[in-house]
């Protein structure tokens, strides 16, 4: 239901069942945004979200707890996390729609911020964290707008939606 919802929205939407491969996938895809579940048929939801605030390519996307469970505690436990939502079902779908687009244009906002100095932008395709992190660091402290990503897949896709003066 919120494939075919979000597509007919004009956003493109993965969708997985299992909370070990949604870490894969966010790798690979790095997406904008993250619905989640906490009850998993392979994991818990809050432990997989607990993951992907370790991964420094996936500690900046937005989550979102969409989920049944509706305990005061729950909610509190996945807010204290750090997930930017936390949604019980039933759930609005229209309601949901505009958690979304505001938590995404909230993002664009902050994104949107004039450089004193352009000095270019680049793209870092390394799969090892430590390294990626140091040139990331490195590089956007010496005024260069710089992003990366872990693999040549993801590279590819990330170079369809935006353009870049350098790629390492």
């Amino acid at each position: 239901m919120l494939r075919m919802f979000f597509t007919g929205e004009g956003y493109n939407v993965t969708i997985t069942p299992h909370g070990r491969q949604t870490l894969t996938l966010c790798r690979e895809q790095l997406p904008n945004l993250i619905i989640l579940d906490i009850m998993l048929p392979d994991t818990d939801g809050f432990a997989v979200f607990q993951q992907l605030r370790m991964d420094p390519y996936t500690r900046p996307i937005p989550v979102i707890f969409l989920t049944q469970k509706d305990g005061r505690s729950d909610q509190l436990a996945g807010l204290e996390l750090g997930a930017s939502d936390y949604i019980t079902r039933p759930f609005d779908l229209r309601e949901l729609k505009i958690r979304v687009r505001n938590l995404l244009q909230a993002i664009k906002q902050k994104a949107v911020k004039p450089r004193i100095s352009y000095k270019g932008r680049l793209l870092i395709v390394e799969d090892n964290i430590d390294i990626a992190t140091i040139l990331h660091t490195f590089l956007t402290e010496s005024g260069f707008q710089a992003e990366f990503v872990a693999t040549g897949r993801a590279a590819l896709e990330v170079c369809q939606q935006k353009l870049y003066d350098l790629i390492l």
